[in-house]
């Protein structure tokens, strides 16, 4: 068994998945296209140390409407997916930042008591159907405890998916392998 066996087990069951391992081997890619519920859409973002929090939750934005301005309330993509049981990948989880952070282990957090507050004062329940993975190339004690446990499943990918290799030429398979 492969870690890609595991990987294509696991995605369609469990709600909050961690991939880690090299860059490159298709751990963003197995997140966006393996494992999907019916009409599940897909949000996928990437994190840095400098991604503001505004980015995956969403913010306020001023509008224009009868000639006046407006602010209305915008869901980010990880609110998107968790109000409406999308599946959300959050690319390179390990560099978020400590505000980031915070709002993962909100939206990570066990169905049960998983909640979010917006700013705008509406609280939001996690729908049912909500998944999330997230990649990442370091180990993953690189995440803090809190966070890191908010996985159900962390599955490390140790080799290059089969279907990448399978893609390319075959005088250089072996050395892609």
């Amino acid at each position: 068994r492969t870690c890609w066996d595991t990987v294509t087990a696991v995605l369609p069951h469990a709600s909050r998945v961690l991939l880690w391992g090299p860059p490159g081997t298709g751990k963003t890619h197995s997140g966006v296209y393996e494992g999907l519920k019916a009409k599940q859409q897909v949000y996928s973002i990437y994190i840095t140390e400098y991604t503001p929090v505004s980015e995956p939750r969403g913010n306020i934005f001023p509008t224009v409407e009868d000639g006046q301005r407006v602010y209305r309330w915008q869901d980010g993509p990880a609110v998107l997916a968790y109000r409406h049981g999308h599946r959300l990948v959050v690319n390179e989880i390990d560099k978020a930042s400590d505000d980031c952070m915070t709002f993962f282990l909100a939206l990570f957090d066990d169905e049960s008591v998983s909640r979010i507050t917006l700013p705008t004062g509406e609280v939001i329940k996690r729908h049912p159907d909500f998944t999330v993975v997230a990649t990442m190339n370091a180990r993953p004690i690189a995440l803090i405890d809190p966070l890191r446990d908010r996985f159900t499943v962390t599955i490390h990918v140790d080799k290059v998916h089969p279907a990448a290799v399978a893609a390319l030429p075959e005088s250089v398979r072996t050395v892609a392998k």
